[in-house]
């Protein structure tokens, strides 16, 4: 969210205005934003299903995930830690959006 849009305030009403918004441009011109809407298997499966890539690597573990793909591949890279340039935007998803968000995503 302060990712897509580094001058917003970090609060409830400017991130239901940004779900609103941009996620109904979102279902018109899939490709916004450099492609932060699509759902992640699009990056996986193509249209028919066919899988483009061997790895995926999960968020939650990226470090030790791809520093064991690194390792298994016999290359020297390490990933240490993980960072942002902006500071994190901590806040709750009200109730009825979360069936917005669930619904662009799922599939």
């Amino acid at each position: 969210f302060k990712f897509l849009k580094p001058k917003t305030a970090c609060d409830t009403a400017a991130f239901r205005k940004f779900i609103e918004n941009d996620f109904m441009t979102a279902r018109l011109l899939r490709y916004i934003h450099d492609c932060n809407f699509l759902p992640q298997y699009d990056f996986i499966f193509s249209e028919n299903g066919t899988r483009y890539c061997q790895h995926v690597l999960h968020y939650e573990n990226l470090k030790d995930e791809f520093n064991d793909l690194m390792s298994r591949s016999k290359v020297t890279i390490r990933l240490d830690s993980l960072s942002t340039k902006e500071p994190l935007c901590n806040l709750k998803i009200p109730d009825d959006l979360l069936p917005v968000i669930w619904s662009h995503y799922s599939e």
